[in-house]
């Protein structure tokens, strides 16, 4: 919808959805390129570094279609945001997981509560998700619906599309930091999970 609005007179509809289906289909290949640095540096690092990527890109794009107004600009923005985006989520599970196994292990359960926490998850992103293209949607719905989409339009478009992920991408930096199943922890975590099956093995 956002690319429609901007990108149509100068892009045609065949090019626009060939972006959108890269959008789809590249963050699969991100999660298998980044799954060896998981391994080697942590899932925490990796994702803080996402994060902080994710605002950074949104201070170059407006940066630099503000200095050239080049279509493209946004049109590789939209491509890397939602690419990037999407990538994130689908290291969520990862997260969860290591919830999960601390759980297990704090409280000394004889069976991970997988199915309640990973039930919770969903029940507070799926509703993100669902609300998300509902604000998006008003936004552009807002205006007229006989009214030509002109360059101010385009440019008010361009900010909200900007503006959104920049000030999710400071919020999930700043939430991050915070989080601390990460580095010796985490080891303790996992030592401490296998220990109490092995217990229970004997």
């Amino acid at each position: 919808m956002f690319l429609t609005n901007m990108l149509s007179d100068n892009f045609s509809a065949w090019t626009i959805s060939i972006t959108l289906s890269l959008a789809s289909i590249i963050p699969h290949f991100l999660v298998i390129l980044f799954a060896p640095f998981i391994q080697k540096y942590g899932l925490y690092y990796i994702l803080k570094r996402l994060y902080q990527f994710k605002f950074i890109i949104c201070i170059i794009s407006f940066l630099l279609v503000k200095k050239f107004n080049n279509q493209f600009i946004i049109l590789l923005f939209m491509l890397t945001n939602k690419s990037f985006s999407e990538s994130i989520c689908k290291h969520n599970n990862l997260v969860v997981a290591d919830l999960v196994d601390e759980d297990f292990y704090i409280h000394n359960r004889s069976r991970p509560l997988s199915t309640i926490i990973f039930g919770f998850h969903a029940l507070f992103t799926k509703a993100g998700q669902s609300l998300a293209p509902i604000f998006g949607w008003f936004a552009l719905t807002n205006l007229d619906q006989g009214q030509i989409i002109n360059q101010e339009i385009k440019n008010y478009i361009f900010l909200l599309a900007v503006c959104i992920p920049f000030i999710c991408g400071i919020i999930q930096s700043l939430m991050w930091v915070q989080f601390s199943l990460k580095d010796s922890y985490l080891k303790l975590v996992k030592f401490g999970k296998q220990k109490i099956k092995e217990f229970e093995y004997v």
